[in-house]
């Protein structure tokens, strides 16, 4: 008899922990699937940043500089991404792209987390380079 009445005394408590397991998982869901949004995010990035950064070395091999922004906007065009920083050198470009992360729950806790930035530098070797030995190369010495 006594164990009847514990046993119907315990009944509410399960009900109460089983609501909180549900809440727990729903959390821990809504985290992961915030972290899978990032690393979503941060690959469209680097994969923009990489675009760009080539695309725009060829053009500079080429010696097409009136080309670059219409280069960047075409590529601009597709994504969602911007372009933070964009240095142009004689031998290289570095390209820094971000883009807006859609979170559902994280975004809430670690205010940081709203955008994703990425770099990619593409290095330009010219044909005329003396490290490559495509080319004649003359050295001429003067003689004072």
């Amino acid at each position: 008899m006594q164990l009847k009445m514990s046993l119907k005394a315990e009944k509410g408590n399960m009900a109460f922990l089983t609501i909180a397991m549900i809440i727990l998982v729903c959390f821990i869901f809504a985290a992961v699937f915030d972290i899978c949004q990032l690393y979503v995010a941060r690959e469209q990035a680097k994969n923009f940043s990489d675009s760009i950064a080539l695309a725009l070395a060829q053009d500079l091999i080429f010696f097409d500089s009136d080309m670059f922004e219409d280069t960047i906007k075409s590529l601009s065009g597709a994504n969602d991404c911007k372009i933070v920083e964009c240095t142009i050198t004689y031998d290289g470009i570095l390209v820094t792209a971000e883009k807006k992360v859609g979170m559902v729950f994280l975004d809430r806790i670690i205010h940081s987390l709203k955008m994703v930035r990425s770099r990619s530098l593409a290095g330009v070797t010219f044909p005329w380079d003396e490290s490559l030995g495509l080319c004649d190369s003359y050295r001429f010495h003067y003689r004072d």
